[in-house]
């Protein structure tokens, strides 16, 4: 009958309870200070990642690869990093400059990235060829950022912060590179790549915030937590 399968589906548990527990947390986060509000709400996105495009998803099957919600929660993975540069590579900014230093840097890959796959079809729109070229593209991003760009822009920062940003970006690079590397793997042929991406995997969903938690200065979050708000 509909009831019982209103009552029997995903949406109703455990989809809803998440739901209002994800809510709670958020809430949470706003009486945080910035790093630790932080990491509890990517905490929370990463979560929702796992469960709406893994295997147990209830939107009904494996989700397609390029649909809007892998999409939209690859932009939220790299927002988080580039929350973080924004945020602390100089005095906080304020607004609508921590909007523009960091949604809009989360969003040149993949913006990039999705037009090649329009412009270029044939092989840039199968899905491993795209992922391969988004992993490449932010891979040199991060290189740069961190070879270049950083080591400048934070010339006048703490040291202890500039590490710590320095650390956060190394992080990208070899969680980057591993999909990278597991990805030519793949299309090369080698079935084993799919083992080799289980690393980068767990570093994007299991160990970046507690990476990030673990490698901040102490002044950062007496820094945030003191501030008003």
């Amino acid at each position: 009958m509909p009831y019982e399968d209103i009552y029997k589906s995903a949406w109703q548990s455990p989809i809803a309870f998440l739901a209002a527990g994800a809510l709670f947390l958020v809430l949470l986060a706003r009486r945080l200070g910035f790093f630790h509000g932080f990491l509890v709400l990517f905490g929370v996105v990463i979560m929702a990642d796992a469960l709406l495009t893994g295997a147990w998803s209830p939107l009904g099957g494996a989700v397609p690869p390029l649909s809007y919600v892998p999409v939209l929660f690859v932009i939220l993975g790299d927002l988080r990093y580039f929350l973080l540069v924004a945020r602390y590579r100089e005095e906080p900014p304020k607004g609508a400059k921590l909007v523009l230093w960091s949604v809009l840097p989360a969003l040149v890959i993949p913006t990039a990235t999705f037009a090649l796959k329009s412009w270029v079809p044939v092989p840039f729109g199968t899905p491993r060829v795209m992922f391969l070229t988004y992993e490449l593209a932010f891979f040199v991003l991060a290189v740069t950022l961190r070879a270049v760009v950083l080591p400048r822009a934070l010339a006048a920062r703490p040291p202890a912060l500039r590490r710590f940003l320095l650390a956060v970006t190394s992080f990208q690079l070899v969680q980057y590179g591993g999909w990278a590397f597991a990805d030519i793997l793949i299309l090369s042929g080698v079935g084993f790549g799919h083992i080799v991406r289980i690393v980068p995997n767990a570093m994007y969903y299991a160990a970046f915030l507690p990476y990030v938690w673990a490698m901040a200065p102490r002044e950062v979050a007496q820094w945030d937590d003191s501030s008003p708000r």
